[in-house]
This record gives C-alpha cells, sequence and structure tokens, in this order.
C-alpha cells in the first residue's frame, strides 16, 4: 500500500472544531483518545499556524478506539450529523470509517437516549423515560446474554459506569439527575410510581438506596440490590433486607410477558427517502491501520 499523505484537518489552534462546526460532545472517556499533532508554524498562506495530522496515525487511533467499542458493545456511541468537511473528506470521498473485517460484527449502539442499546436495527424506540426503563429491565431479568452481568444501568444497560443520586425535594424522594451521571439520563422521572409494581406498569425497577451503605454513596438499581448486598456487605444477612429488593412472582411474570413483545417487535419502517450514502475511501479504512 502506497504512503498516506499527511492530512491537514484544521487551521485554528485555539478551537476545537469537529467537521466546520463548534462542537461540544458528551462521551464516555473510552472513546477518547490523545493524540499530539504536528505544529505547521504558518499555514500554505502564511497565515496562522495549524495543526497537521498523518493518516496512517489517525487510522491506528481510530482502530483502537473501535476496538474499545467492539470490547463493550453496549457503550452509547455519540451522534453528529454530516457536514461538508465531516467526515473527512479527501478527494471527494470519506476518511476514518471504522469496520469490522469479520461477518460477526455486534450492533453498536448510537445514542438516542429513547433507544435500546441491545435491540438490533434500531426497532425499540421508545416513548418514555419510563417505558425505556422497563423495557430494559425486561432484558435485565429475562434475556440470557445478560444472565452474568448484575449490575446494569436501567436507562443505558451499561454495567457499573452510571451514578444516580437520590434527594429529598419538598418532602418527596427524587432523583437528582442533576448530578447524576450517565449518558441516558433524563432531565426528570417521578419516582414513587417507578419503584412500584402495578398491572400496567409492572416494573419497579428503579435507583433506591442502600441502608447499609453511607449517605453520600450513589444509589443501587432495585434489581441489582440483592447482588449488591451480597458483594458489597458479604457480612449482612441479606434476608433482614428482602423487602427492599425481592421481585415477587406477578411482578416477573409480567416482565416476562414484557420480553416476549420486545422480541417479536418488528423494526421500524424505512424512511421514505434515504439520506444520501457516503462515499468512503477504502484507503483510509479503520481495517488498514496494522497491515
Amino acid at each position: 500500500m502506497s504512503e498516506l499523505v499527511d492530512f491537514d484537518w484544521s487551521s485554528d489552534l485555539t478551537t476545537v472544531r469537529l467537521g466546520n462546526q463548534d462542537t461540544v460532545i458528551r462521551s464516555r472517556g473510552r472513546l477518547v483518545l490523545p493524540y499530539s499533532p504536528v505544529i505547521q508554524s504558518k499555514g500554505p498562506n502564511g497565515n496562522q499556524p495549524r495543526y497537521l495530522f498523518a493518516s496512517k496515525e489517525l487510522l491506528a487511533a481510530a482502530h483502537l478506539l473501535f476496538e474499545r467499542v467492539r470490547a463493550a458493545p453496549t457503550i452509547v456511541i455519540p451522534n453528529v450529523v454530516a457536514v461538508t468537511a465531516f467526515p473527512y473528506p479527501l478527494d471527494g470521498k470519506r476518511c476514518f470509517v471504522c469496520e469490522f473485517d469479520d461477518d460477526d460484527a455486534p450492533v453498536l449502539a448510537t445514542q438516542s437516549r429513547l433507544t435500546c442499546v441491545i435491540c438490533p436495527d434500531g426497532r425499540a424506540v421508545l416513548k418514555s423515560a419510563p417505558a425505556l426503563v422497563e423495557h430494559n429491565s425486561s432484558h435485565i431479568l429475562c434475556d440470557t446474554r445478560l444472565k452474568d452481568t448484575h449490575t446494569l444501568c436501567g436507562f443505558c444497560l451499561e454495567s457499573g459506569q452510571c451514578r444516580f443520586y437520590l434527594r429529598k425535594r419538598h418532602g418527596t424522594l427524587q432523583v437528582d439527575f442533576t448530578n447524576s451521571v450517565c449518558s441516558k439520563k433524563p432531565k426528570t422521572m417521578s419516582y414513587a410510581p417507578a419503584i412500584q409494581s402495578s398491572p400496567n406498569s409492572p416494573c419497579s425497577n428503579f435507583p433506591v438506596k442502600c441502608s447499609l451503605c453511607s449517605p453520600l454513596d450513589h444509589a443501587i438499581w432495585r434489581y441489582a440490590l440483592e447482588h449488591h448486598i451480597r458483594h458489597v456487605h458479604p457480612d449482612e444477612d441479606v434476608e433482614k433486607h428482602k423487602s427492599k429488593w425481592f421481585i415477587t412472582k406477578a411482578e416477573r411474570d409480567a416482565m416476562k410477558k414484557v420480553f416476549e413483545r420486545v422480541e417479536n417487535a418488528r423494526g421500524p419502517r424505512k424512511p421514505k427517502r434515504d439520506a444520501p450514502a457516503l462515499v468512503i475511501s477504502d484507503a483510509h479504512s479503520s481495517r488498514l491501520a496494522f497491515r
């Protein structure tokens, strides 16, 4: 393969840009990779200094980041709008596409707050935060793919990454979403209905306070509370706290029906007009990073 040319994507050292737009993206730290570009003291027209990036180094960085995603397929990837300068163009083609070599590639999750990260083809787009929690909780209780995971977040289905804190406001307990950490957290969600199982809303999985933890510690998702007590407080008798974590047969049966609907759901209708496809540069694919 011929040597790839250096690729200059910004002429402004004072502003971080994504394409041609000033953009702030909320993302997991594992999706960020430090990079030290070459700085050209003067641009081609004698103007301000600019960054220079070597294509082969960007390919390696893209490959490493993509491997991180492959290791955790439920991680949420931010969505951005394609613009003239992003994804980065070269000779009319878009560069640095990340793709798998094999046919058994996992389905990767894109950042839509009300979309399930496990269901394929974007078929599970929920109407509200409570509906998302109920949907995801049916995966947690009934999906055999998640049988060995015990600390999954009800909003994003990541394990051990999210933190939710409770507070009292006007005498009512609620989740402090402002200070909580989750890529899919809603702005608000009523607490009392969320922790009560009912025929029309069977899911009671929501952050609850562990009475054995410090008052400053984060809350625990109710479906994970038994596991939390057994492993974080092994000297405690878990049965003494059964009223906090026990899931009734009626709730389990109802959640199984929710999961059956999840499994039988059809994919979304195709839009009437598809967006024009991007022309990809095969010479700048992450598959070529270490060839």
